[in-house]
């Protein structure tokens, strides 16, 4: 679990690497979007998701809030 948890943060970091060099929004916030970003309209997002049943592991509407809020 170690070991996961830390390669999964490094392939994020390079990911995130190279989303930066393509000069494309790595975060929300970069998106300038007109509406306001807020927690609420998060919730929102992630409340009315539609989950794909066909993943490996189907997320929860919880681990879809979370996966927005780690984009703020």
């Amino acid at each position: 679990n170690r070991f996961r948890k830390k390669f999964l943060s490094i392939h994020r970091k390079l990911l995130q690497n190279f989303i930066k060099e393509c000069h494309l929004p790595t975060t929300l916030p970069e998106l300038k979007s007109k509406v306001e970003i807020t927690n609420d309209l998060l919730k929102k997002v992630a409340d009315t998701t539609n989950l794909i049943k066909t993943n490996p592991r189907t997320l929860t509407k919880e681990e879809v809030y979370d996966i927005l809020l780690e984009c703020m």
